[in-house]
C-alpha cells in the first residue's frame, strides 16, 4: 500500500479483512498491489464494490462512497480515497463444481458488515 502524498490514515487488520480509513484530501492516490498470480481484470460488482481473483484466491474492495478504481497494470489498483475502504481476502472453493465463482459465507458476511453495520444502543 502506498500513498503518493502525506495523509492521515488508520489501518485495521482482522481475520482476512483489512479496513482502511484515509482522511479525504484533494489529489490523493492510494496504490494497492495485490499478491495474486495472473489475476483477472478488476470487475465492478456495484457502485461501491470491486472484485478480482486468480485460481486460488479472491479479493473484494469495498468503499464507503461511490467511486471508480483504476488498474494501471495487472495486480495494481489505484483509488482516490475519500473515507473508509475494506479489503476482503478469501480462498476460493475449488472442491465444489462452480464454487470458485460463488462468494463464500465469510466474504458475504464481511461485505454485509461493511455495507450494513450493526448498531448497538444502550437503554437506561
Amino acid at each position: 500500500m502506498a500513498l503518493f502524498r502525506e495523509a492521515q490514515r488508520t489501518v485495521w487488520y482482522h481475520d482476512g479483512v483489512i479496513d482502511i480509513w484515509v482522511e479525504p484530501k484533494d489529489d490523493l492516490t492510494l496504490r494497492l498491489v495485490t499478491p495474486l498470480k495472473n489475476p483477472r481484470p478488476l470487475e465492478q460488482k456495484g457502485k461501491q464494490q470491486w472484485q478480482s481473483q486468480d485460481s486460488q484466491s479472491r479479493f473484494t474492495i469495498l468503499t464507503s462512497w461511490e467511486s471508480s478504481l483504476r488498474e494501471p497494470e495487472s495486480g495494481t489498483i489505484e483509488i482516490q480515497p475519500q473515507g473508509r475502504i475494506r479489503i476482503i481476502v478469501e480462498d476460493l472453493d475449488t472442491f465444489h463444481n462452480g464454487g470458485a465463482y460463488v462468494v463464500n459465507y465469510f466474504g458475504e458476511k464481511m461485505t454485509k458488515d461493511f455495507m450494513e453495520p450493526l448498531e448497538a444502543f444502550l437503554v437506561q
